[in-house]
């Protein structure tokens, strides 16, 4: 039969919380150089500075995040590795474990500790080389979205300045006419407008709206858990593997039907649906903690699927 790992990703909540304090200082920063407009006069330097000090600051936070990524995309790969290193000698393969801590022990970025085994350095160096590319290719991803949020951040605030420097010289040519009731009612919809500003909406791909914080939890969750799973199936395939299994914790959204599944990771198994399948019908959705695990492929008859107790 074959053997599940009913575990779910364990995702690092503190270095996650890390993150989430970067944007949350960050947005406390935008919002108070924003109060700065709630005086009596709006000079043109005046604005001219806010935008540079806003900007200054969300790239800032751009370069902040992208030191995060760099340090936490290679840990959470590394996860799936040295997991599918232990998985392979819990079945007994010895040798497949040893190949698979040999690609751990060729990378030069902080990992986990390395599990027990004999490490193998003979594996071909291109494998090697395929490895940091996958790693490479997550973090740009992962990069390129919060890229995109932190624009779209930059868009509101420049938003924001440009509708009150507008009600600004509306409130300078009331003063002008000396209309002293339209100049209160101008400056009351200024106090309105940055206590109400909606800075903090970030925007993905799909045009939903999210809390910075908020945005970056989900996101970095959905990257790490693909970050793992992508070091397990990349190791998996290094020893000659193909198959998988989805973790089982009781899950009743979409991810439910999934779970305990034996998945093709090439898609060239007829006798089981592929990773691929599994991503379109809903597994891996954001904030989804299922992991992808070794299968003793050995026990499957010709690659048939066995009944399995979930």
């Amino acid at each position: 039969m074959s053997t599940l790992f009913p575990k779910r990703i364990e995702i690092d909540n503190a270095s996650i919380a890390q993150l989430e304090l970067l944007f949350t200082v960050a947005t406390n920063d935008l919002q108070n150089y924003l109060f700065t407009l709630n005086g009596h006069v709006i000079s043109k330097g005046q604005i001219m500075l806010l935008r540079q000090q806003s900007h200054q600051r969300i790239q800032k936070l751009g370069n902040d995040v992208g030191e995060w990524i760099t340090k936490t995309v290679p840990y959470s790969y590394a996860q799936g590795q040295h997991d599918a290193a232990r998985q392979q000698s819990h079945l007994g393969d010895k040798v497949a474990a040893g190949i698979i801590l040999g690609a751990i022990a060729h990378r030069a970025f902080a990992s986990p500790p390395v599990a027990g085994g004999e490490v193998i350095t003979s594996a071909e160096p291109k494998i090697f080389d395929l490895h940091a590319q996958s790693i490479d290719t997550i973090m740009k991803d992962m990069s390129a979205s919060f890229g995109n949020s932190l624009t779209s951040l930059s868009r509101s605030i420049d938003g924001v300045i440009s509708r009150v420097q507008s009600l600004g010289i509306r409130r300078t040519i009331a003063e002008a006419a000396k209309q002293g009731s339209s100049v209160d009612a101008i400056s009351k919809s200024i106090t309105d407008l940055l206590d109400n500003a909606n800075i903090y909406g970030l925007v993905d791909k799909s045009g939903r709206q999210w809390a910075p914080d908020v945005y970056a939890r989900m996101l970095t969750r959905t990257k790490l858990v693909e970050a793992r799973n992508a070091g397990m199936m990349n190791s998996i395939l290094s020893i000659g593997g193909d198959l998988v299994q989805v973790s089982a914790h009781g899950a009743i959204d979409q991810c439910g039907p999934w779970e305990g599944k034996i998945l093709s990771i090439s898609g060239s198994n007829k006798y089981y649906e592929s990773v691929q399948d599994a991503y379109s019908g809903g597994l891996f959705h954001p904030n989804c903690e299922h992991s992808l695990n070794t299968v003793n492929e050995a026990l499957l008859p010709n690659g048939r699927p066995k009944a399995m107790t979930v």
